[in-house]
Formats: structure tokens, C-alpha cells, sequence
């Protein structure tokens, strides 16, 4: 403006929202969730040797207790639906023996060939984010998540019990932007199945409030004795 003087907005001009708040606005904590859940991904990054650098899923425990994920692993799921695949790939994390402390979010980097040189203060750097190789961020050997076809991100046990899931780019929909994540809430319907809410900012190990319950779910030990067949 000439002269460089601040001037207010008049009260009827329209205030452009925040995008990255927006998908989060009108929800509130669950009430119960999955043990661990699906909270963000990011499958199309910025390049380096002319693959994506910083691909990346969070999984959040969503408990009052550590969870040891050398007890679960990843399966990335080509859907037909919501409830069918047609194929799926297990992906198995390095380490995977780490514990995600309680409310806390595990963060899994794709390393596809052409990253493979990249390390953690490069994953910092790239998020502005604190994480730490082997203790929040671990890594996934793969050739990447597809950007423009439908896909999922299932969390299951050793013995491939499902835990909770996600998917993107379902029915058509173009979900993947360049550098932006998606964002997913528990289904109450459904706690096996996450709730797409769309794009924002990365934050790669935090997750959103209104993500996982407030207060954390209690673990109940299981004191029934295992029955042999």
C-alpha cells in the first residue's frame, strides 16, 4: 500500500480459511479407537534421482501403554473396495523391533533406490521435524506409493490380523498433492477402517488432537489361558 500504512480489514471482507486446520474443524476426540492407527501419509514428495525423497506413513498408539510394533508390520493394499483387494505387499520396517510410546506416533520413510543416501537430518530438514533413526523414524524398502491409483495402508499382526487401515484415491478421486499429506480420523462406525479427511501440511510424528482418544485407551490384560487344537 502507498506509504506502507497497516490498514484493517473491513468486517464484511471474506477471510480466506485454513486449509490445514480445516479438515479437522467440527471434530472431537474418539472415544474408543484401534490399538494402533493410521493418522498420515505422504505419497508424492519432492524428487531426488528422479524418484520421491520423503514418501512417508504415521502410525499412532492410540493406548495408555508402549506398544512393541516388532509384534505388527505394514501391508500396502491395492483395493477394489474398501473391503476387497485385489493384491497386497507386505512391508516390513528396519528397525522393527522399536516401541511407540503411549499417544506417540511411529513414522515409516520409503527408501526406493535414489534416497537411499538420504538420512535422518535430511528427513528432518525436509519437515522441519526432530525425529530420531531407529527410535520414531524407520524406513520401508519399496519402490514408493503410486500417486494417481487407488491404494491402502493396512496395520496388521506378524500372523496378518488386521488392526486398522486407510486408503486414498478410492472411486476416482485424485487425493495425492505434490508435498501435502493425507490426513485420516478414526471411523467410529468402524474402528477397523479410518476416515479420509484430505490434505494439509506434513507433520510427520505429530498427530492432530482429534486423531486418537483423550485420555488414552486402557489395555486390558488378557488372563484367558490359550486353548490348543
Amino acid at each position: 500500500l502507498p506509504g506502507g500504512l497497516p490498514v484493517d480489514l473491513p468486517d464484511d471482507t471474506p477471510v480466506i480459511p485454513d486449509l490445514d486446520l480445516a479438515i479437522f474443524d467440527g471434530l472431537t476426540p474418539p472415544t474408543v479407537a484401534a490399538p494402533l492407527v493410521l493418522t498420515e501419509l505422504l505419497a508424492n514428495s519432492d524428487n531426488v534421482g528422479g524418484s520421491d525423497a520423503y514418501e512417508f506413513i504415521e502410525v499412532t498408539n492410540t493406548t495408555a501403554e508402549p506398544v512393541d510394533f516388532s509384534d505388527y508390520t505394514l501391508n500396502y493394499l491395492y483395493p477394489q473396495d474398501e473391503f476387497i483387494n485385489t493384491n497386497a505387499a507386505v512391508w516390513a520396517s528396519q528397525p522393527g523391533d522399536v516401541i511407540i510410546a503411549p499417544g506417540a506416533s511411529l513414522v515409516f520413510w520409503i527408501k526406493n533406490g535414489p534416497n537411499n543416501e538420504l538420512t535422518a537430518a535430511d528427513f528432518n530438514a525436509a519437515y522441519g521435524t526432530n525425529l530420531t533413526a531407529g527410535v520414531d523414524l524407520v524406513e520401508i524398502n519399496s519402490g514408493g506409493m503410486a500417486n494417481g491409483s487407488a491404494r491402502g495402508i493396512q496395520i496388521q499382526t506378524n500372523t496378518g490380523h488386521m488392526i486398522n487401515r486407510g486408503y486414498y484415491n478410492m472411486a476416482g478421486a485424485s487425493d495425492v498433492e505434490l508435498n501435502r499429506s493425507l490426513n485420516y480420523a478414526v471411523d467410529a462406525g468402524d474402528l477397523l477402517k479410518q476416515t479420509l479427511l484430505g490434505n494439509a501440511s506434513p507433520t510427520p510424528g505429530t498427530a492432530h488432537p482429534t486423531q486418537l482418544p483423550n485420555p488414552l485407551l486402557p489395555v486390558t490384560a488378557d488372563t484367558q489361558a490359550p486353548v490348543v487344537t
